[in-house]
C-alpha cells in the first residue's frame, strides 16, 4: 500500500487474505515530543497526537526504538522528567540551524564558482574534540559554539569554499594555512587573507607540506596542523572554463575548446604538445594505467595506435571536439551515426580524457606522496579528511590505509611468524612512530545534496587520525609479492569430475 501524503493521518488496516497486518506510516512525520504530561502509564496509540510517535530516552525497562514498538498498546514507565523539557523543540532547532549553516555556506561557495561537497560533514570530522577552544575565547561566546585552537591546513583551496567555513570555527588564536597549485586561486586568497589575519595561502601542490610551513617560518603558530583537509582532484570552476579542456559537454555548441587539461596552464605541456612528441607505446601506457579499471590491455593499443595515426594524418590534436569524436567513433558499436552528448559524463570519451588527465597533473602520484608528507608534519592524534570522487584516487587512500595501519595486541600475538606480520602490516617493518587509523567507513554525499549539486554524486569523504604506534619493530624484509600468492594445482571441481556428474 502507498504511504499517505503530507496532512493525511496515518491508518492501518487488516489485510483479508492473510493473518497480517499491514501499517502505513509515514517515516517522515515520526516526530519525537516526550514530557511528564504524554508519558502517563496505559495511554494508548489511540489517544497519542496524530502524526507523533513515541521516542523517549531509555529507562530501565526499555523503550520503542522502531516503528513495530509503536503497536504495543502501552508505553512503559519512564524516569519522571522536567515539564519544561520538549525534545521536539530542542531537536528542530538545531536541526534549523545546522541545515541554515549548511545553505549559507553553499551560497558562498556558489558567490564564488564553487559549490563545495559534503561541506558539514567534513566539518564534523575534521577538528579534534581535544583541541576545542576554552569558554573565556571572544569568538567562542559570539559565536555561541564550539571553536578550536591550532593550526589547520586546506591543502586544495579552489574557490576558498573549506577554508571559510574552517576560519568561522577558528578561535582568535588559531590559524588557517591553504594551498593549491592553480594560478587562478591566487587573487581569492590574497583576498581572504586580507580579511581574515588568521588566514594565509600559497601557491604550492599539497605533496610541498612541509615546505610551506618552513616558508611561512615565526608566522605559523606551529609546524604541526591539528587538521588538514583534501578534496581530490578538478573543482568545478576548472571543469567549467572552456580554455582548460576539462569538460565535454556541449561540444558541438562549443567545437572551439582546447585539449588543454592542465591543472596549471603555465607549467609543463599541454594534451596536445605532448600527444604530438609521445610513441604510440608511450600513449597505450598512459590508456592502461589511467584508463578504465576493466579496460583490457589490447583495447588500450588499439586506442593508442587510433591517436597516432589520426595525428599523422590530420596533424595535431587542437580541439577538444575533434579529439573526442575520434575516440567515441572507435568505441561506437555498430552504423548508428556519432554524435557528441549534450551532458559530458554520459560523452564515450570522457575515461580517455581522464587518463590524460590524470598523467599530465601527476595527480595519482601528487596524492600518494602527499598523504605521506601530510602524516609526517600532523600533529599526535590529529585528523586528515580526504575527499575523492574517482576510484583510482579512492584505491590509493585505502592502500595508504593499509600501509600506515596499526595491528592490534590480539593479532600481533596470532601472528607468530615476523615476516608474515610484516607482509600483513608493512607498518611493522618501520621506525616510525605513529600509525593511520580510519575512524569510520567513506561516507556518501546525502541524497538532499546530490540534488543540489549533481557533482556530489561520486564523492567518497575517509577520516584517518594519526595515532601513537603501538605494534613491535620487526627487522625482517617481506617476500616478493609473486612469492605470496600460488595458484591452485588443480580446480575444486576437475573437467573429469564434471562429466561424471
Amino acid at each position: 500500500r502507498s504511504l499517505p501524503g503530507a496532512g493525511q493521518r496515518s491508518r492501518w488496516k487488516p489485510s483479508r487474505s492473510s493473518g497480517f497486518v499491514v501499517l502505513c506510516v509515514p517515516l517522515a512525520r515520526l516526530r519525537c515530543r516526550c514530557s511528564r504530561r504524554g508519558l502517563d502509564r496505559g495511554r494508548s496509540l489511540g489517544q497519542l497526537r496524530p502524526g507523533r510517535a513515541s521516542r523517549c530516552p531509555r529507562a530501565s525497562g526499555g523503550t520503542h526504538s522502531s516503528i513495530l514498538g509503536i503497536l504495543k498498546p502501552e508505553i512503559e514507565e519512564t524516569e519522571d522528567l522536567d515539564e519544561d523539557w520538549d525534545f521536539e523543540v530542542d531537536l528542530e532547532q538545531k536541526k534549523e540551524e545546522a541545515r541554515e549553516q549548511h545553505q549559507l555556506s553553499l551560497r558562498s561557495g556558489r558567490q564564488a564558482g564553487h559549490e563545495p561537497v559534503m561541506l558539514m560533514p567534513i566539518m564534523q570530522w575534521l577538528f579534534p574534540p581535544h583541541c576545542s577552544a576554552s569558554e573565556n575565547d571572544e569568538i567562542s561566546i559570539r559565536a555561541g559554539r564550539a571553536v578550536y585552537d591550532g593550526l589547520y591546513v586546506d591543502c586544495t583551496f579552489g574557490r576558498g569554499g573549506y577554508s571559510r567555513e574552517i576560519l568561522s570555527r577558528l578561535s582568535q588564536n588559531a590559524q588557517l594555512l591553504a594551498l593549491d597549485i592553480d594560478p587562478t586561486c591566487k587573487g581569492l586568497g590574497r583576498v581572504l587573507e586580507k580579511e581574515d589575519s588568521r588566514f594565509r595561502f600559497l601557491q604550492r601542490p599539497y605533496a610541498e607540506l612541509p615546505e610551506a610551513l618552513e616558508e611561512l617560518g615565526s608566522e605559523a603558530i606551529s609546524q604541526q596542523p591539528q587538521g588538514i583537509v583534501f578534496d581530490v582532484g578538478i573543482c568545478s570552476v576548472q571543469v567549467d572554463d572552456r580554455s582548460r579542456g576539462f569538460s565535454l559537454q556541449n561540444l558541438d555548441k562549443y567545437p572551439e575548446t582546447r585539449m588543454d587539461l592542465r591543472m596549471n596552464s603555465k607549467t609543463g605541456l599541454s594534451a596536445a604538445e605532448w600527444l604530438q612528441e609521445a610513441t604510440v607505446e608511450e600513449v597505450a601506457w598512459v590508456l592502461r594505467e589511467y584508463g578504465p579499471d576493466y579496460q583490457d590491455s589490447i583495447h588500450a593499443e588499439r586506442l593508442a595506435q587510433v591517436i597516432v595515426d589520426d595525428q599523422e594524418e590530420n596533424g595535431p590534436f587542437e580541439s577538444m571536439s575533434r579529439f573526442a569524436e575520434l575516440i567515441g567513433r572507435s568505441l561506437s558499436v555498430g552504423d548508428e551515426p556519432f554524435q557528441h552528448t549534450y551532458a559530458g559524463r554520459a560523452h564515450p570519451a570522457r575515461l580517455t580524457l581522464q587518463a590524460f588527465r590524470l598523467f599530465l597533473n601527476c595527480e595519482i602520484e601528487q596524492l600518494q606522496e602527499g598523504m605521506g608528507r601530510a602524516f609526517e608534519v600532523l600533529a599526535m592524534n590529529g585528523r586528515c579528511v580526504i575527499t575523492t570522487f574517482k576510484r583510482k584516487e579512492a584505491m590509493v587512500v585505502e592502500h595508504f590505509v593499509c600501509q600506515m595501519e596499526d595491528p592490534d595486541p590480539e593479532t600481533v600475538a596470532r601472528i607468530s611468524k615476523k615476516r608474515r606480520l610484516v607482509e600483513l602490516y608493512p607498518l611493522a617493518g618501520t621506525d616510525l612512530d605513529y600509525a593511520v587509523r580510519l575512524l569510520a567507513n567513506p561516507l556518501k554525499a546525502a541524497y538532499g545534496e546530490v540534488q543540489q549539486n549533481i557533482r556530489a554524486r561520486s564523492g567518497s569523504m575517509y577520516i584517518l587520525e594519526k595515532v601513537p604506534r603501538t605494534c613491535p619493530r620487526v627487522k625482517v624484509k617481506p617476500r616478493k609479492l609473486q612469492n605470496r600468492f600460488k595458484q591452485p594445482v588443480s580446480n575444486p571441481i576437475s573437467p573429469q569430475d564434471s562429466e561424471e556428474q
